[in-house]
């Protein structure tokens, strides 16, 4: 979608331009995606080919090289961080994790596209928050950052781990249907630069995550049996 290249380049360039040469502004974060790395074989750190494959990751990828440009040539502090999925109570209901645990808690099938074999990397939000919080204060301007898990997981391990915090069969959970057209079959990010520079890992594991996120869907399962899983793009 053109609405993509409105909010990850033009936008972001309005920004950029409206926030250089401020007296009061010191840095700009800009967070980024792992998918413009495209489907990898193993671990890749910031150096690694850019290989994006949907309009969003290209429309990411474009963002990121334009502050590079403008750190570059102008000055533009900026940091860049490429998370691997991030998850967390209160996420949109079209995402695996909160679609697989609302499901559950309201007695529901969730979906399981191409038997679930796609391996995606994913990372707590307050990991997340913490790893935004250390590059805002302490990295040195212009430094790139993957920040996840030392692993990915396949995409069925997660719909199973949310099957064992609510006992019920993964059998009878899951809805078998084709994969997406396009899909990247890996994420995977080797985050060691931000470990060694600012001391970052993730230190809440899958499986606590999991749990805190299927506590929030019992907790707010009757509230939520009604809302929309559909995606909704928004620039």
């Amino acid at each position: 979608s053109h609405l993509f290249y409105e909010t990850n380049v033009t936008a972001l360039a309005k920004m950029v331009e409206g926030l250089a040469g401020r007296d009061w502004f010191e840095k700009f974060v800009q967070v980024g995606s792992s998918e413009i790395y495209g489907a990898v074989d193993g671990p890749v750190t910031e150096e690694a080919p850019l290989t994006p494959t949907s309009p969003y990751s290209i429309s990411k990828m474009a963002g990121d090289l334009h502050l590079v440009s403008m750190h570059e040539v102008r000055g533009f502090p900026m940091n860049i961080i490429r998370p691997s999925n991030a998850y967390g109570p209160g996420q949109q209901l079209y995402r695996i994790l909160p679609r697989a645990v609302l499901a559950a808690a309201n007695g529901e099938r969730v979906p399981l596209e191409g038997g679930g074999q796609a391996r995606k990397s994913y990372i707590h939000a307050r990991d997340l928050a913490e790893s935004i919080q250390l590059i805002a204060e302490r990295a040195e301007p212009g430094k790139i950052y993957n920040a996840g898990p030392p692993e990915p997981v396949a995409i069925r391990r997660l719909v199973e781990l949310v099957a064992e915090e609510f006992d019920i069969p993964f059998d009878d959970f899951v809805e078998q249907r084709p994969g997406r057209p396009g899909e990247d079959a890996q994420y995977w990010l080797d985050s060691s630069l931000i470990k060694r520079d600012l001391g970052w890992e993730p230190r809440i594991s899958l499986e606590e995550g999991v749990r805190e996120m299927a506590d929030w869907g019992k907790r707010y399962a009757s509230q939520l049996r009604e809302a929309s899983t559909d995606y909704v793009l928004r620039a």
